[in-house]
């Protein structure tokens, strides 16, 4: 990264999460871009599927968001939802309230953790986030209460199966196609190319959503005396 930004002249960038395994290199980071003019994204693509883009000009005020499932690497992808979560309430003055912790295990890649558990987020305005990565689920379900509306959704072979209450009473039953990441991916950059908007964050901001994050999956994976810095995440 650091040899592409000072040797290669960009206009755009898209680069993957989980960013940097060292706080060391946010910092490093931020300084490097201080003064580079060309935009950076972040690939958390949730926020270009369609019903999430629907459900953001809804929102007024707080909002209250639960994701529960099983397996779906919360350590690895909780900053899919902390970016969501972000681009729905238009800030990044989120902190953790709460973390739960029942098991740490071994990732799919070497020298990499994961961990089964629950973290609850709050911001600003006082909206919440709660995911939770437990054996206990048989399927992926989201709920999300905004004002007095209230969208349940359950995420099951590539499908989101939406139904929204309004005051308790049934008002909208919709099926949303979860696009292919690879074909979600293609368009998006074809869209930054072309200079059209896009919903991905921007480095900066997703430097601030990451060191949230950060600290918190250290203390996870090692003790809080524990002078390690590398955090074992992908």
């Amino acid at each position: 990264f650091k040899k592409i930004v000072k040797k290669i002249k960009f206009r755009h960038m898209l680069i993957e999460k989980f960013l940097f395994n060292e706080k060391k290199n946010y910092d490093d980071c931020l300084e490097l871009i201080k003064n580079v003019n060309s935009k950076i994204f972040v690939h958390c693509p949730r926020t270009e599927w369609k019903y999430f883009k629907d459900l953001k000009k809804f929102i007024k005020g707080k909002i209250k968001i639960e994701y529960t499932g099983y397996n779906w690497r919360i350590a690895s992808n909780s900053i899919h939802f902390l970016d969501l979560f972000s681009f729905l309430i238009n800030s990044e003055e989120i902190r953790l309230k709460k973390i739960k912790v029942d098991d740490k295990i071994q990732s799919k890649r070497n020298n990499y953790m994961e961990f089964y558990g629950k973290l609850n987020f709050v911001s600003n305005n006082n909206s919440s986030l709660m995911i939770d990565d437990n054996k206990k689920y048989k399927s992926s379900y989201m709920k999300i209460k905004f004002a007095n509306f209230i969208d349940e959704i359950k995420i099951n072979k590539g499908q989101m199966n939406l139904i929204r209450y309004k005051a308790k009473r049934k008002i909208l039953e919709k099926n949303y196609k979860i696009p292919l990441t690879s074909k979600l991916t293609g368009k998006i950059i074809k869209n930054i190319f072309e200079n059209k908007k896009v919903n991905l964050t921007e480095l900066r901001k997703s430097i601030k959503l990451h060191m949230i994050l950060f600290p918190v999956l250290l203390e996870v994976f090692y003790s809080k005396k524990s002078r390690r810095k590398f955090l074992p995440v992908t």
